[in-house]
């Protein structure tokens, strides 16, 4: 009687064993490699964010000129552009600025690299 209690318990393990372990497993594809943005882009304040800025935002008829109250006032210079570098990138990146205007994908990766290198005045 025991050994036919066991030999039923072993039927009953081995059979769930058996099924599960020959199921298919799919292998995992791996995510392609992406480069990072920022590696191949080397923006410089003097050569590219301060000409993005004073072409689109700090001209003198638009919102960020000498004199300006709109949001973080005039953006004319690296101290002004530099204290507000994030606002700026989460503005640009949004595409809500600048009003009327739209910068081209280049420039927006430019302003957003530069702020994730620290927003250095270079």
């Amino acid at each position: 009687m025991c050994y036919k209690i066991l030999r039923v318990s072993v039927v009953l393990i081995t059979f769930p064993v058996l099924f599960l372990s020959c199921s298919k497993s799919e292998v995992a594809t791996p995510a392609p490699i992406v480069p990072n943005l920022c590696s191949t882009i080397n923006a410089k304040f003097s050569a590219d964010i301060s000409v993005i800025v004073q072409t689109n935002c700090a001209t003198n008829n638009s919102c960020h000129a000498a004199g300006s109250v709109n949001g973080p006032g005039p953006l004319l210079n690296f101290t002004q552009i530099n204290a507000n570098a994030s606002a700026i990138k989460t503005q640009v990146e949004s595409k809500l600025m600048p009003k009327g205007a739209t910068l081209s994908q280049a420039d927006i990766d430019k302003i957003k690299c530069w702020v994730n290198s620290g927003a250095l005045n270079n």
